[in-house]
This record gives C-alpha cells, structure tokens and sequence, in this order.
C-alpha cells in the first residue's frame, strides 16, 4: 500500500510537468532563414556568415599611380638620412614601379582586346555582306531561269484572292441550276397538253375508257376471271382516282 501511495503520488507530480520549449542559444538562428536549429551541429568549418563574393578590381582605377597625387613627396635632407625614411621611399617606389608596369600591361590587354574585337566585328560584317551578295545573287539566277524557260512563279497563298474565287464559284453553280430549271420548265410545257383540268376533265376521262383502252380494262366476265390479282388491285386504285377525280 505505502508502495502503491508513493506510485500515487509520483504521478501527481508527474502531471503538474509542462513541456519544454527548446529555444537557441545562437544569435545567428533565424528558423527558415538562416543558421542551425540547437538540436543540429554546424558542419565542420563552417562560417558563421556566408562568404562574400569578392569582384575583380579595375586596374585602371584602382592602382595608385593612376591617381593625380600619386608622386612621391620630396623629403628633406633630415628625412634622407633616416634609414627607417629611406626604406619607404624605396618601398613607395618600387610600388609605384610595379603599378606602373601592371598599367601598362593592362592597357596592352584592352588594346589587343578592343583590336580583337573590332576585327571580329568586321569579320561578321564582312561575313553577312557576303551571305547577302549570295542570296542575291542565287534569286537573279532563279529570275533569269524562270525568264528563259517562260514560267510564271507560283503565287503564294496569301497573294490569291479566296473572295474572288468563291464568288466566280458561286455565279457558275447558279448559271448551272438556272439552266437545269429551264431545261425543266421547256420540258414542263411541252407535256402541257396531257393536262388533266376541270374543262377536259371528262373528255380525258373518255379517252381513257373507249379509244385507248389499256390493258387493264375488262370487257367480258372471262376477261375479269382471267385478269390477275395484282391488276385488279390496280383496276380498283384507278377506279378510285377517277372517282375521286370526278367529285363522285
């Protein structure tokens, strides 16, 4: 029981624990911009701020002799003696010796690059003139060929004219159907005379039954018997139209 109440009791205290929130010791730690979280080592060697990218000088602007008051002062006579003065006198010029050479190299070095690049204008100028000239010339060749054999250069796309050429189409197709319409109106009246109207309703009708007498008319009781279904149904249908015809 003593062991179950110190468990107990242990588990209180327990629970009255917060978590701890791990903050960084290092000034240099922003989260998601820069530095190391605690938990995590900065590799070996490592900077505490980036490296710097360092620009190659300018020669021409950043050597002391270049400058206006780069001359060496004049010392005095107390001054020359002083071997410490003497010593950077000779220091100052042999600097100014050197910074003068890398001058002069360096002029030498834009000179040759200012020639080479003039020269490699003047090439790629030459260059295009040339390409130029031979374009030229290969389209006079094709002019003069074409000329010879008396052929026309095919037009482009973009020179033909789709308007005109859809209405040309057009026109023809409606002089064709024009024509066909004609045609059918000369043939229409042409067979005006086997129009059946109201006037010639019953002399048409007469026509049909004693002068021309089709086959399909009957007779006799034997020409009726003998005459096939198929007729007498016809026989019907055009009794049927004449009787409809005839407003009976």
């Amino acid at each position: 029981m003593q062991r179950f109440g110190r468990l107990s009791a242990f588990g209180r205290q327990c629970g009255k624990f917060q978590p701890m929130r791990l903050m960084s010791t290092r000034p240099d730690y922003v989260p998601g911009v820069s530095g190391y979280a605690p938990e995590f080592a900065p590799p070996e060697n490592a900077r505490d701020t980036p490296k710097m990218a360092r620009t190659r000088r300018n020669l021409g602007n950043s050597l002391p002799s270049h400058l206006p008051n780069a001359k060496g002062k004049t010392s005095s006579a107390a001054e020359a003696i002083s071997p410490k003065k003497q010593y950077r006198e000779e220091l100052r010029s042999t600097r100014h010796v050197y910074a003068r050479e890398l001058l002069e190299k360096h002029g030498r070095r834009e000179a040759a690059s200012a020639t080479k690049r003039a020269a490699e204008e003047e090439r790629m100028q030459t260059l295009r003139k040339t390409l130029e000239e031979e374009r030229e010339q290969k389209k006079q060749h094709e002019s003069e060929v074409v000329k010879m054999l008396e052929l026309e250069l095919p037009q482009s796309e973009a020179t033909v004219d789709r308007e005109a050429q859809r209405i040309a189409n057009r026109r023809a197709h409606e002089e064709l159907k024009r024509e066909d319409r004609f045609k059918q109106l000369v043939k229409l009246y042409n067979s005006t005379a086997d129009f059946v109207t109201l006037e010639n309703l019953d002399a048409k009708v007469d026509e049909v039954i004693h002068q021309r007498r089709p086959p399909f008319v009957t007779s006799t009781i034997s020409d009726m018997l003998d005459t096939p279904a198929a007729e007498a149904e016809e026989v019907e249908k055009r009794k049927a139209l004449l009787k409809e015809a005839m407003g009976l």
